[in-house]
């Protein structure tokens, strides 16, 4: 998550992660929270799906360490769009 952080969690694929509202993955996914799993032993690096272009900041904000598309076609949605990526 940070530099210097060496520690090796294991990667995690949130399939409709836009499901749970962002106020629910915060709980789990912010550190200090009270149903966080960060800095645990049940910590992961939590990767959420990218569909429209409002997902990256509720990803973001979310407490999420990544964003994935499962379209491989370039165009087929916001986060398949691959010029829309630095956003």
């Amino acid at each position: 998550r940070g530099a210097g952080d060496t520690r090796e969690l294991p990667v995690v694929y949130v399939y409709d992660s836009y499901r749970i509202s962002v106020r629910e993955w915060q709980q789990v996914l912010m550190p200090l929270r009270t149903k966080s799993v960060r800095n645990t032993a049940r910590d992961v690096f939590a990767i959420g799906l990218w569909l429209q272009a409002h997902d990256g900041d509720q990803l973001y904000e979310s407490g999420f360490d990544g964003a994935y598309t499962y379209f491989a076609s370039d165009g087929f949605t916001y986060g398949s769009t691959i010029r829309n990526w630095a956003s």
